[in-house]
């Protein structure tokens, strides 16, 4: 799945890209293939040893291991098409099924009828807490893969809002975890949704009266 990430580089990275920092768009799925995306890999080909990569400013592995725990948020389109193709990839063919939900806009909430929507989050705590979740759900259901991705900005009727995907070994685990990633998304992950109505101002869900 086509991702736009920032990359904040040191060093040797630094010198080389010319650039503190800078964002890429990539299909790149681990770390590693991201090192061999950006050029570097011929000239190091055995970073491992002496180059550490952090994700959300935390250490990550260079392996897969991470690639199957993945949280995102997105101001993008997100298309769940390439999200299960993601999933199935990372899960390989330990998986007997894989189990996936997706969130979109409706046109009513609480009895009013609605226009739009609008998500905001604190991207950092966010992604750090969904991952939290995902690798709670791995433990719980001993699940193979999981992914999640959950937009911010403004979103019309019938756009989808969030995806959930967990691939397991069998059917069972799978329903379970991925109605459990959901729910715990919903509940914990600082995210704030403003429903926008067609017969009054917009109002953020969840704040009292």
């Amino acid at each position: 799945m086509e991702k736009r990430i920032h990359l904040v580089h040191y060093a040797l990275f630094r010198d080389a890209r010319a650039r503190d920092s800078e964002a890429v768009t990539t299909h790149a799925e681990t770390p590693r293939e991201l090192f061999d995306e950006l050029g570097f890999g011929a000239a190091h080909p055995s970073p491992e040893s002496w180059v550490r990569v952090a994700i959300n400013d935390d250490f990550a592995a260079w392996d897969a291991d991470r690639r199957r725990m993945t949280f995102e948020i997105t101001p993008s389109e997100i298309r769940a098409a390439a999200c299960c193709e993601s999933l199935a990839r990372a899960a390989g063919h330990a998986a007997g099924g894989i189990v996936t939900f997706e969130g979109v806009v409706r046109d009513h909430s609480g009895g009013r009828p609605v226009l739009s929507l609008e998500y905001e989050a604190y991207p950092a705590l966010a992604v750090r807490e969904g991952e939290r979740i995902l690798a709670e759900a791995r433990e719980r259901f001993a699940v193979e893969a999981a992914a999640a991705v959950h937009r911010t900005g403004h979103l019309a009727l019938g756009e989808t809002a969030v995806w959930v995907g967990v691939a397991a070994a069998h059917r069972g685990a799978a329903f379970e975890a991925c109605r459990y990633v959901i729910d715990e998304l919903k509940a914990r992950v600082p995210i704030w949704k403003r429903e926008h109505y067609t017969d009054g101002p917009a109002e953020w869900v969840g704040v009292p009266p």
